[in-house]
């Protein structure tokens, strides 16, 4: 199942990657997406153009094995220093019998993602994979919650239910921060310096509609992309879907059903009125 939806991830990444680059170019993209199951994917794709490459007067091959193995590294490292994390608030004496079997839920709450390697498109995709969102959290050691406030806009037939919150996801991607560093500390002449952050949330609901950039179907599953500007991240994420209201409907439906009858009984009585005086003459 998990190696279905990392194949999934890595499909609508390609995807993205072909509807959001205007032009070639190699390029460093971070993308964080909450899954249907709850666990959350912070993915790295890496893209090279091989001619830009080339002018640079580097060899391809010798180029995508040593990013790659500048990615993987730096994912391992972060899982180390999350276990490492991990132990030392553990052996912490304060902390309650509660607290401590929850942070021994967390012990493979990450492990690495993502392609075995480099496609056709010159592209390589390393993430971090956290089991549940509490688990983000507490690798971020994010306190606050993120607010979610509704409304209700009431129509005659449907109501549409709006859910407002903003993206606290978007803040942190310690591995893209990591990789994005180092390799473009080594390859500045052909790395584009564009500073790009997707947010990615997905759900099997057909009828749940956002403000996001991008909405793209994939086996039946919805994903809802958003563009996230680094210098402004107080991106607001705005979702909706519609209620049909069954008492309007209800009441609808036996309106037109009376006035239906009301016609086919005048249209009856007239063919009726009709065929008397044809039988009286």
């Amino acid at each position: 199942m998990a190696i279905k939806r990392v194949k999934k991830l890595i499909f609508i990444c390609l995807l993205l990657l072909v509807v959001i680059c205007l032009s070639a170019c190699s390029e460093i993209r971070a993308m964080t997406t909450i899954n249907e199951d709850g666990t959350v994917d912070e993915l790295v794709y890496i893209t090279l153009d091989e001619e830009k490459i080339i002018e640079s007067s580097y060899d391809l091959d010798e180029v995508k094995t040593r990013i790659e193995s500048i990615a993987k590294n730096e994912a391992n490292n972060l899982i180390f220093e999350f276990k490492k994390k991990l132990a030392e608030d553990l052996l912490n004496l304060n902390i309650d019998a509660e607290t401590k079997k929850i942070l021994l839920s967390y012990q493979d709450g990450i492990q690495v993602v993502g392609s075995n390697s480099w496609n056709d498109e010159n592209t390589y995709i390393v993430g971090l994979k956290f089991e549940n969102v509490d688990v983000y959290r507490y690798y971020y050691n994010i306190i606050d919650k993120v607010e979610t406030t509704s409304l209700t806009e009431e129509h005659f037939l449907y109501d549409t239910i709006y859910y407002y919150t903003s993206d606290m996801f978007s803040d942190y991607n310690d591995l893209y921060n990591k990789i994005y560093s180092e390799i473009t500390s080594i390859y500045p002449e052909f790395i584009n310096q564009e500073n790009t952050l997707l947010y990615t949330y997905s759900t099997d609901l057909r009828r749940e509609h956002s403000n996001a950039n991008y909405i793209t179907e994939i086996d039946r599953v919805y994903y809802h992309t958003w563009e996230v500007d680094p210098n402004n991240m107080s991106n607001e994420i705005v979702f909706y879907y519609n209620i049909a209201n069954r008492a309007n409907c209800i009441m609808l439906c036996i309106g037109i059903s009376l006035v239906v009858c009301a016609i086919l009984l005048i249209i009856g009585f007239a063919i009726d009125k009709k065929n008397e005086k044809i039988n009286n003459k």
